[in-house]
């Protein structure tokens, strides 16, 4: 798998975190999912949007879930926290693993969450092993899609869901980088969002939910570039976990968005218990 690991590496990262910890008095609590609201949703529309998509999922407390690019664990924490399910995060950045791990103990949800250093292409499990699998801002760092569907569908379940929630391209040019998620366009694997269907055999896979966010993506940023511009940010928000996002990174992704250069769609995929010409 491809990474663009200038984008996302942060060899302070933990350390960086502990100590607005200690400034902002949370290492004498346990701390929560609010504490971390504005840091750990490393996506457009932050943990809003996770919660939104998970109450399209029928999960329950008997659900494995998989989240396939977990950064730092908040979409991790926040299922577990509130559907009691069983729930693994896989990220191929040792620092987000570190500091997912310390993030979920002192949130006293190690039981129920577990975090692994893994590739996306070469997943670590059992065929058929989640109920769920959970992506979110992974598919523009991966140039081989193939083999990336293909592992999805190889440990997920009969009835099981795949989730996305993504950026894609538009095909128009002119997109000017750095990125967040990409320095140059050789780092850059956006594809269309009407090759997603292309990954999934309508035998064997159903597709019950597509949805748009541009719009709401959008609003959600320029709200984040007034705070930004007003010296209003959160004493824990993205800054400390992305590098130097708000200069040329968060601008310019922003940018590409309005102009419809790049879109943000959501999707589950539900795959079917018997193939449909088993049934005829």
């Amino acid at each position: 798998m491809k990474l663009n690991r200038t984008a996302y590496n942060h060899s302070r990262l933990l350390e960086n975190i502990l100590t607005r910890f200690r400034k902002m008095g949370l290492l004498q609590k346990r701390i929560t999912r609010k504490d971390l609201a504005d840091m750990d949703e490393m996506h457009l529309q932050g943990a809003a949007v996770s919660e939104y998509l998970a109450n399209k999922l029928n999960i329950s407390r008997q659900s494995k879930v998989l989240d396939v690019g977990c950064g730092i664990g908040g979409p991790c924490r926040m299922l577990a926290d509130e559907y009691e399910c069983s729930v693994i995060g896989i990220d191929r950045i040792p620092q987000f693993i570190q500091t997912a791990r310390v993030l979920t103990k002192m949130m006293g949800l190690s039981c129920e969450v577990s975090f692994l250093k893994a590739n996306a292409l070469r997943l670590p499990f059992e065929n058929a092993s989640f109920n769920i699998v959970w992506t979110q801002h992974i598919l523009m760092n991966i140039a081989n899609k193939a083999r990336f569907f293909s592992e999805i569908r190889r440990v997920l379940k009969p009835g099981g869901r795949f989730l996305y929630y993504d950026i894609f391209s538009t095909g128009q040019d002119g997109i000017r980088y750095p990125l967040l998620w990409a320095e140059n366009a050789s780092e850059n694997h956006l594809y269309a969002h009407d090759e997603v269907a292309s990954y999934f055999d309508i035998q064997d896979y159903r597709r019950v939910y597509t949805e748009n966010h541009s719009p709401s993506g959008i609003f959600f940023a320029k709200a984040m570039e007034e705070r930004i511009r007003t010296g209003k940010t959160p004493d824990l928000g993205l800054d400390i976990v992305l590098p130097d996002p708000t200069r040329e990174k968060y601008p310019n992704s922003i940018k590409a968005l309005v102009d419809k250069k790049i879109e943000l769609h959501a999707g589950i995929y539900v795959k079917r218990v018997e193939r449909l010409d088993s049934q005829q």
